[in-house]
């Protein structure tokens, strides 16, 4: 992807005390809850929390500092993640500060290969005619996992290397998202691929896209797999001219949603707790119930405060 190409603000569209307030607000946010809960909670161990409440705002600090002086894109979407990660790590901290403590440092090294990636992709062009780098990629990921991969909750879409666990399937989707993008830059050449006089290139995406949802179901990774098929379905709406296509994917989905309902037991719940998540209020249904009664307390507290 060639840099003249990306519909980038300059960094002046963005005043820095804009900026600066925004920063602000967001480290003002972190040490007041850090504050609230190491108050609250005074059993957390004082090495966890000097660890916890330096490492989040400094780290965070640092990154919003340098990221509209390097990028040149939409900051305030990096400030929001932060913001909503920020409020994550705090509640993590909360319920096991060992747990926050992993989660800040991760943050730091996600931040780190955010950076590194940009410059790649913004220093070398070309990206998007690697369409059989970003097919060949995705799949010998989907092929490490079916080797190595363990299973957890249901799902075989962990590799656990020592003490690290990997999801090889989160950089999937980001592979995924770029083998569309090249498959339509580059839709007109690819389009006029033949096989035994049969244009046949313009199926390359869709074939490509349901054999990674071959290697999802043999996961018994679902959630992926319906990632997956919107991002397809999605594309061939914006972008194709051909609905029987759409309407074939739709019918083949439907079938996929009873085929996974009828192999897997962990659907079988999802689908049950969805349906009625009382049942089993104590365990399976407890998150939904959870959030029920939040969402009743708070409808309350709306007519209460409106109404008297």
């Amino acid at each position: 992807m060639k840099n003249n190409n990306l519909a980038f603000k300059p960094l002046n569209a963005y005043p820095i005390k804009d900026l600066a307030t925004f920063r602000k607000l967001i480290l003002t946010f972190q040490i007041l809850g850090l504050l609230i809960v190491i108050f609250l909670y005074p059993e957390i161990s004082y090495t966890s929390r000097l660890i916890f409440l330096f490492g989040l705002t400094i780290a965070t600090f640092l990154t919003l500092f340098l990221v509209p002086r390097v990028l040149k894109g939409d900051v305030y979407l990096i400030y929001i993640s932060y913001m909503l990660f920020s409020i994550g790590s705090i509640m993590i901290y909360r319920l096991e500060p060992s747990l926050a403590i992993k989660q800040v440092i991760w943050m730091i090294v996600g931040t780190f290969a955010y950076f590194i990636t940009y410059i790649i992709l913004t220093k070398l062009s070309g990206w998007e005619n690697r369409i059989k780098f970003y097919f060949a990629l995705t799949f010998i990921l989907f092929l490490i996992t079916i080797i190595f991969g363990s299973v957890h909750g249901g799902a075989q879409n962990w590799i656990v290397i020592g003490p690290i666990s990997i999801q090889p399937t989160e950089f999937s989707k980001i592979l995924l998202a770029f083998l569309i993008a090249s498959f339509y830059s580059n839709y007109d050449k690819i389009s006029k691929i033949e096989f035994k006089n049969k244009k046949i290139g313009k199926y390359f995406l869709m074939a490509s896209v349901y054999i990674f949802l071959g290697f999802l179901f043999l996961q018994a990774e679902l959630g992926t797999a319906i990632i997956f098929f919107a991002l397809l379905f999605l594309s061939q709406f914006v972008y194709d001219k051909d609905y029987k296509m759409l309407i074939a994917n739709f019918i083949l989905a439907l079938v996929g949603a009873v085929v996974a309902y009828i192999l897997f037991d962990h659907i079988k719940i999802r689908v049950s707790i969805w349906l009625n998540p009382w049942e089993d209020i104590n365990n399976t249904g407890y998150q939904i119930t959870q959030s029920l009664f939040r969402y009743r307390f708070w409808w309350l507290f709306w007519i209460w405060n409106r109404y008297g």
